[in-house]
């Protein structure tokens, strides 16, 4: 913590999966560890003096664990955003070029699990057109002075869950796997 500056932002985020590994009754190699019956997801914000938070517990799942991302990029952004004009959602953003050099772009809102990812990062087949990913599952939007949509990834990188990505359904979320990943 001492490496964050004084002007820098700072999301404190606690997680738990709430499953001890040792003690009275250890849990030891549980396959996916967690305590549903008492499982939380808390959020505090308070939007007068910009300070939030975020404490997860009793789940194992990857967008928990990842604390900051959904809590803090579409809950606590929602609140942010309400007070700062714009809008936090689930969406994918993705830009697409014609031969001719004319770009769009499309900000999809779809629910969890719907394929987001896979739009995003899609390799078209017709000579001469391009797709830009952006962002395949949270935007930050708002709109323009111009009176555009405008929007932002607020997440660096990705999270995806990779059940059934194949060379066949996502080349290039499988291109972007083969190096630097965790």
């Amino acid at each position: 913590l001492s490496i964050l500056k004084e002007s820098q932002h700072f999301l404190p985020c606690v997680h738990s999966v709430g499953v001890p590994i040792t003690g009275e009754t250890p849990v030891k190699d549980a396959s996916w560890p967690c305590n549903p019956t008492k499982r939380m997801i808390v959020h505090f914000a308070n939007p007068n003096t910009n300070e939030y938070s975020v404490y997860s517990y009793g789940s194992g799942f990857g967008s928990n664990a990842i604390v900051c991302r959904i809590s803090y990029g579409v809950r606590l952004g929602s609140i942010m955003g309400r007070k700062q004009g714009w809008l936090a959602e689930r969406c994918a953003l993705f830009g697409i070029t014609s031969p001719e050099g004319r770009r769009i772009y499309v900000a999809a809102a779809l629910p969890k699990g719907c394929g987001k990812t896979g739009l995003s990062m899609l390799v078209p087949t017709v000579p001469g057109w391009t797709v830009r990913c952006v962002g395949d599952d949270i935007a930050w939007l708002y709109i323009g002075e111009d009176g555009g949509l405008w929007a932002i990834n607020p997440e660096a990188g990705f999270y995806d869950v990779a059940t059934g990505m194949s060379d066949m359904t996502n080349k290039a979320g499988i291109a972007t796997v083969q190096k630097n990943t965790v």
